[in-house]
């Protein structure tokens, strides 16, 4: 699902120029998570981060040093037929999918979302 679901929206998690490695974490626990380790890393995939979204995209701004226009997407449901994604930024992506159920999902986060065709720089 870490490369998959990203794929079916149009997300490579590498890309010469936008995302040169990439990493997949569990987000299940995000107390768990040291945030700053992923200062450095291009493109980051968060597994089950459905309830504790709006932990990890405080924790990526406040800890992780990542700008709060960093791009992003939600994806839930990846590569089913009720799959359903959400596009924006760390700053805006917690308002964007406020009221909906999220899980499954994944977040990724990191410049190659804006290569898939369904993001339009919020």
């Amino acid at each position: 699902s870490a490369l998959a679901a990203p794929l079916s929206v149009g997300i490579p998690l590498t890309d010469r120029e936008l995302g040169r490695h990439f990493s997949v974490t569990s987000a299940h626990d995000p107390d768990a998570i040291d945030f700053a380790a992923f200062a450095g890393i291009d493109t980051c995939v968060y597994l089950m981060v459905g309830k504790s979204l709006p932990r990890v995209v405080d924790a990526l701004v406040r800890e992780g040093g990542k700008d709060t226009e960093t791009p992003c997407a939600i994806i839930r449901n990846g590569m089913q037929p009720d799959e359903r994604a959400w596009f924006g930024s760390l700053g805006d992506i917690v308002y964007k999918t406020s009221g909906e159920s999220l899980s499954p999902c994944i977040l990724v986060v990191g410049n190659v979302v804006t290569l898939a065709p369904q993001y339009d720089s919020h």
